[in-house]
């Protein structure tokens, strides 16, 4: 989350946000994996080595993860962001934040959407018992 929330102008934040692609992101995610097995070879206690997570073979899980991607195309409004992602959403008009407080405050608003989305997916895991607790 801390990389979208960087104090940048906003072309800067519009161009970093554009250069994400798939095959740098694999990049970190070799590399954690790789450090994480470094951990092995320190005798730590409790190190468990990594495994991909079962649910990854479940289809119902996949299923559920393409619907909870799908774009809502039911929805009959318009919504208005402040977040600085704001207009890269369907249906949504931004509000440009042009001040150090209005910025930190779309940040904020940006980090609540993503917890609010996290807490619905992990709704939806719970309610087709992937997930208990």
């Amino acid at each position: 989350m801390g990389a979208h929330v960087q104090d940048f102008d906003f072309g800067k934040r519009i161009e970093l946000w554009n250069e994400i692609e798939i095959i740098k992101v694999g990049y970190f995610v070799d590399g954690a994996r790789e450090l994480y097995s470094g951990l092995a070879t320190m005798s730590m206690p409790g190190y468990v080595p990594y495994a991909d997570p079962p649910e990854l073979a479940d289809t119902s899980f996949n299923e559920m993860l393409r619907s909870f991607q799908a774009p809502n195309d039911n929805r009959q409004s318009v919504e208005i962001g402040a977040d600085p992602l704001a207009m890269t959403r369907d249906n949504t008009s931004a509000i440009l934040n042009l001040t150090p407080i209005h910025q930190r405050a779309g940040q904020l608003s940006l980090i609540r959407r993503w917890i609010n989305t996290q807490d619905g997916l992990l709704k939806k895991l719970r309610s087709i018992s992937i997930l208990h607790g």
